[in-house]
């Protein structure tokens, strides 16, 4: 993981600062175009398989020199079966897809149940809260348009027919 921290400057003139959260904000936004429709090249997720060198579950903690107990960090041996937008299926591994759409692995992993496995356990909650975080900060910005030109928008049948009454 990153641990730069960059000063980025909008064209409004503020400035933020950013980190490697932006992996989950870069994933977010390639999902989702201007226009509103997705853009990346997966497709979806089809299966996932562990082979022989995954972390068992009795071993999922790691005891460090001062004593604690921390989850093991470790990604290897699981696989996921990805369908591809040309058509194509191919195994990928997960360090690879972690890297790539966290987002989606994330969801796919608690959907699946296996949000737990040491593989997963570490990162997976992290990743979904900071989805929500980020979601969350996006929709406030968002301006809410209830008039234009100093007459309200209608957002329904109904509401067109209070307003012209």
């Amino acid at each position: 993981m990153s641990t730069l921290v960059y000063d980025v400057v909008f064209p409004d003139g503020t400035i933020k600062k950013y980190d490697a959260v932006n992996v989950i904000t870069e994933n977010l936004i390639t999902n989702c175009g201007l226009d509103g429709y997705s853009t990346t090249t997966m497709e979806s997720i089809l299966n996932h398989k562990r082979d022989g060198s995954a972390v068992p579950m009795y071993n999922k903690y790691i005891d460090t020199k001062k004593g604690q107990r921390k989850l093991r960090q470790m990604t290897v041996g699981w696989h996921f079966q990805v369908k591809w937008r040309d058509g194509q299926e191919t195994w990928v591994p997960l360090s690879d897809l972690k890297e790539s759409n966290p987002v989606d692995i994330a969801e796919y992993a608690t959907a699946r149940g296996i949000s737990e496995v040491p593989a997963f356990a570490w990162w997976v909650p992290y990743t979904l809260s900071k989805r929500d975080v980020i979601i969350s900060a996006v929709n406030s910005r968002v301006r809410k348009k209830s008039h234009k030109y100093r007459l309200e928008i209608s957002t329904s049948i109904e509401d067109a027919k209070r307003i012209n009454a």
